[in-house]
Order: structure tokens, then sequence, then C-alpha cells
């Protein structure tokens, strides 16, 4: 299983949805329409354990759900800024799907003159990739 279906796994794992306890808190039919109208039509066994917790605490629903999303989202963008970092950094792959030769700083001190000019080019797109 290559590393980005590995990320995407934990990613849901880490996203799953907890069914509504027994004891869902009391919320008012204003809470309720203001909930709907700002979240949609979403049933209560999809809204996570930890909000309906806020709630029984005395918070307010569509608040601690919009946190909720907001935390979510925010994580999300984490995620893909620290991924996106890291695929800057990565050295890529040694071949391309082409067959693109990689040329190691070790290969081209070994290569004579007659084989670096013949190379050049790739030893060029190679150096991108040297530390």
């Amino acid at each position: 299983m290559n590393e980005e279906k590995k990320e995407i796994l934990e990613e849901e794992k880490a996203t799953q949805i907890t069914p509504v306890p027994e004891e869902t808190p009391d919320v008012t039919k204003g809470e309720i329409a203001k909930f709907r109208a700002l979240f949609g039509d979403i049933s209560p066994d999809h809204i996570p354990e930890d909000v309906w917790e806020e709630v029984k605490e005395g918070q307010s629903l569509c608040a601690v759900y919009a946190l909720h999303l907001y935390e979510k989202a925010a994580e999300a963008s984490k995620i893909r800024d620290i991924n996106d970092k890291n695929k800057k950094t990565a050295p890529g792959r040694i071949t391309t799907g082409g067959g693109e030769e990689y040329f190691s700083p070790e290969a081209v001190k070994a290569m004579d003159d007659k084989a670096v000019r013949k190379h050049y080019a790739k030893i060029i797109r190679s150096m991108e990739h040297w530390n």
C-alpha cells in the first residue's frame, strides 16, 4: 500500500463519526431550526460525540458544531500544507515513467568527459535532486 493511501485511511479513521449517545441532550426547537438553517439536514447520528458532550455542558449546538467543522478543516489544511512542503523537499523518483535516467553525484564523478557531454542534459536535471 503506498504512502498516500495509508495517509487517506488514517485521515478517514481520525474523522470517523460516532453515533449519537443514547441520551441526546435536550436541544430547543429553535436551536434545531437554526442548526438546520446553517448546516442542512444533518442527522443527529452524524454529529460527533464530543459535540454532544459540549452541548450537555450548556454550549450552543450550532456554535460547537461550527467549531468542530472549523477544526476539522484546519487540520486538513495543515496536513495538505505539510504534504506540499514534503513534496517540494523530497528528491522524487530516481526514474520517471518515461524511463529517464538519474545520475547521482558519484556516478557523474566517475564519468569521463565524453560521457558527461553525452548525458549533459540528464545530469543537469539530476542535479535538481541533489542536496
